[in-house]
């Protein structure tokens, strides 16, 4: 997960210290480990990393992501959600 200096400085939209933040993360010892953890995982069957922020781009998901294709051969693709896409489908009796 992003340390929560990264998180306070994403949600102030201090995108670069955002990114130097997990960057350094993503160098920690730990952090090398889990990472080659989930390689191994990622080569064995279909993986799925979720978070809580929806645009990729600004999220340490997509960090994680690259640094794992580094390790291993592998494809990515972001799946979004459309907003308010739960709308559409409000049963009749929350609708009125």
């Amino acid at each position: 997960g992003d340390p929560k200096a990264g998180r306070e400085a994403a949600r102030r939209g201090d995108i670069e210290e955002f990114l130097s933040i997990f960057e350094g993360h993503l160098q920690l010892p730990e952090t090398k480990q889990a990472l080659d953890a989930a390689s191994e995982i990622c080569q064995r069957e279909a993986t799925v990393l979720m978070c809580f922020e929806r645009n990729p781009q600004l999220c340490h998901r997509t960090l994680v992501a690259k640094r794992i294709t580094e390790l291993c051969s592998l494809s990515v693709r972001n799946l979004g959600v459309v907003h308010n896409a739960g709308e559409r489908f409000r049963p009749v009796a929350e609708a009125a």
